[in-house]
């Protein structure tokens, strides 16, 4: 999903130094993402002398510069998902302009904070404030966002990988925000109506709830994340129940697990590692993911290897021996028994 190449965001720093000189800060964008990347952040004065506009603390996180205000953000990656919280107080107006943006696939919620949007590309003004929240589907081009001094900010985006938005909408026709995420036509940046109190309870939760870079402490930010991507989609537009988005969720891990055992045939987590590992419990992930492919984890996962098993067989150069290491088994006997009870034939004949 990540891609190698980056754009340049030119951000403007508006300050209210006598001499009316305006900074400028060079950002490098991750494309797949369209994040700014903190560690490139700098201000420039007149002269060109440089200094960085944020302090990283930790591997996840980012103080801003005491001059231009106190708080942070953070920035996640998961699996299909990423995710920022942003909570801080700004001391000076700072507008941000781009030169190109890449495609995002998800939701921005506000708590707090005013800040206004303009849209070259599509001469259009937009104003995002408290509560609220809003759908992004493909690249907004070239704009800008002033944020006015003297005010906090509190907000999260949550932004899904398309391709899984893309299976989801699959099992899912009739949900019209997963329509609306899915679309190919032009790029969509509106907000959501009627989004019940609890979204907005939720995000202020997710915006408190500590993190570190202990692995289950991020199991359990991702976790939450998933919760609430999934009581947007099924609840904002759907009018569905508590227990639907619970059924979305599990769907969502469901999907996830696919993925990681079609890109890890040799992993041998259990049940309980797997749901531990998509944000879930062990039931509702057994029932989705059985509802997702028709057949259990342990009968897929199987498929997986067979697959692998028989593309790495068309490789001469490749033993036996080898195979059964690669995919996960103990021992080569083992391989070989499991191969034949499956195709019928020992692994040779496919030489």
């Amino acid at each position: 999903m990540m891609g190698n190449s980056c754009n340049t965001y030119q951000l403007n720093h508006n300050t209210n130094s006598t001499n009316g000189a305006n900074s400028t800060i060079t950002s490098q964008v991750y494309s797949a993402l369209s994040l700014w990347n903190p560690a490139h952040l700098q201000v420039k004065n007149r002269s060109g002398h440089s200094r960085a506009l944020l302090t990283q603390t930790k591997e996840y996180y980012w103080n801003l510069k005491k001059d231009l205000g106190n708080g942070g953000f953070e920035r996640f990656f998961f699996s299909n998902l990423s995710f920022t919280r942003l909570s801080c107080q700004l001391t000076e107006q700072l507008s941000l302009e781009n030169e190109c943006s890449t495609d995002q696939f998800g939701f921005h919620i506000i708590l707090r904070g005013k800040s206004d949007y303009e849209f070259f590309e599509m001469n259009k003004k937009v104003t995002l404030q408290p509560p609220q929240v809003w759908i992004q589907n493909g690249s907004l081009g070239k704009f800008r966002i002033t944020l006015p001094a003297n005010q906090t900010l509190k907000k999260i985006s949550i932004f899904l990988d398309k391709a899984y938005l893309n299976e989801l909408y699959a099992y899912h026709p009739n949900n019209q925000l997963l329509k609306c995420l899915t679309a190919n036509n032009n790029a969509i940046f509106q907000p959501l109506r009627h989004v019940p109190n609890k979204i907005f309870e939720l995000t202020n939760e997710l915006l408190a709830l500590p993190c570190s870079s202990d692995k289950l402490a991020q199991v359990n930010l991702q976790g939450q994340c998933l919760t609430l991507a999934s009581i947007l989609l099924s609840d904002t537009l759907n009018n569905t129940t508590l227990e639907s988005c619970d059924k979305t969720a599990a769907r969502l891990a469901a999907i996830k697990v696919k993925i990681y055992i079609e890109e890890n045939p040799a992993s041998s987590k259990t049940i309980n590692e797997l749901a531990r590992f998509s944000g879930t419990n062990a039931c509702y992930l057994k029932y989705e993911f059985k509802q997702l492919t028709g057949v259990t984890i342990h009968q897929y996962r199987l498929k997986i290897r067979m697959q692998q098993a028989l593309q790495m067989l068309s490789d001469n150069q490749t033993s036996v021996h080898i195979i059964a290491a690669q995919l996960g088994f103990g021992s080569t006997d083992y391989f070989i028994k499991v191969f034949k009870s499956y195709f019928g034939h020992h692994p040779k004949m496919f030489r």
